[in-house]
This record gives structure tokens, sequence and C-alpha cells, in this order.
């Protein structure tokens, strides 16, 4: 999962959310050529993007999402 400093997993730090809180994070795939299901251990997330733009309408919940390769990001806000 890239952080603010643009480390991926596990080169990371863990995220620390108090109980009703919650994180925007990014989801990128920077594989040439492989889609690879992003999730969060133990969370269901609202996806807000896609392909870089804002999604209309309900939102989405998900507990896992393909990310095919692409620089576009989706971005995901997950509530503890």
């Amino acid at each position: 999962m890239p952080t603010g400093s643009d480390k991926t997993f596990p080169e990371t730090e863990p995220i620390k959310v108090k109980k009703g809180g919650a994180v925007k994070v990014r989801l990128v795939n920077n594989s040439k050529t492989e889609d690879h299901p992003m999730h969060l251990h133990g969370h269901f997330f609202q996806v807000l993007s896609k392909h870089g733009k804002a999604l209309e309408g309900s939102l989405i919940v998900k507990d896992t999402l393909l990310q095919i390769p692409t620089p576009e990001i989706n971005r995901s806000s997950i509530k503890k």
C-alpha cells in the first residue's frame, strides 16, 4: 500500500486509525502486464474514484478490488 513517502508494502509502517476514524488510501498497480487483486486485511472500503475520475451516485463498498495495470489510481476510504 503506498504511503505519503511512496513506499510500498512490506517496507511500510502500519497506519494507526482510531475506532470510528477513516483514512484515504491510493491503490496503484505498477505492474506492466498483470492484474492484481488489492485488499486491506480485515477491512471493507468505499471506492471514491476509478481511473482518476470521481465516482458519482452511491459509493461502492468492497473488500477486494481487481486493479488493472495503470498509472491511474483508485482512491478508497476505509472506516474503522
